[in-house]
């Protein structure tokens, strides 16, 4: 299901934008009826969503294997992350120099995430060392974007759900590379 905005979890509102910017569909609340089809159900997002997890596990992965759906979670993990850590940089730009450190940090991992995002998209080109190398390279970031965002969590709600969309981003790619086989 595509989480409406009403869910308390920033994380899971964040995966279903994502869901849904990926797919390239514009996000509808729940209860107002989308203008094409008059229905108050995002199913066209779900049903994208769905093409795109058949689209993956249709592609060749070379002499690589892992769980696709590890790797559909982690994809959308990624995404959501790079989309917090956007958020909060922006919101860190409005607290001057003193929020310096924490916006660097997270446009780098708005990058970090971003790149390794990218590469699972391509799993015909995909090296089971560089993709171990570049995860594990991403998870270190995020270690630290969430450490850098959890000190300032009182001051900045954006650095809280920064750093619990790090956090999510750590345990979804620790999953799927531990489902990595060469």
């Amino acid at each position: 299901m595509i989480p409406t905005p009403r869910d308390d979890d920033p994380i899971n509102l964040l995966r279903g934008l994502s869901i849904a910017r990926a797919a390239g569909v514009a996000f509808r609340y729940a209860g107002v009826p989308s203008a094409a089809s008059g229905s108050s159900e995002p199913t066209r997002a779900r049903e994208i969503q769905m093409d795109t997890m058949a689209m993956m596990k249709s592609m060749d992965m070379g002499e690589m294997t892992m769980d696709m759906d590890a790797m559909q979670e982690c994809m959308q993990s990624l995404n959501a992350c790079a989309m917090a850590a956007a958020m909060c940089a922006g919101s860190d730009m409005m607290h001057g120099a003193e929020m310096a450190t924490c916006c660097a940090m997270c446009s780098n991992m708005v990058e970090m995430a971003q790149a390794t995002m990218h590469m699972m998209m391509r799993p015909a080109g995909m090296n089971m060392d560089v993709m171990s190398a570049m995860m594990t390279a991403c998870m270190t970031m995020g270690k630290a974007c969430a450490a850098e965002c959890r000190a300032h969590a009182d001051m900045d709600e954006m650095c809280r759900y920064c750093a619990m969309a790090c956090d999510d981003m750590v345990m979804k790619c620790e999953a799927m590379m531990a489902s990595m086989t060469a």
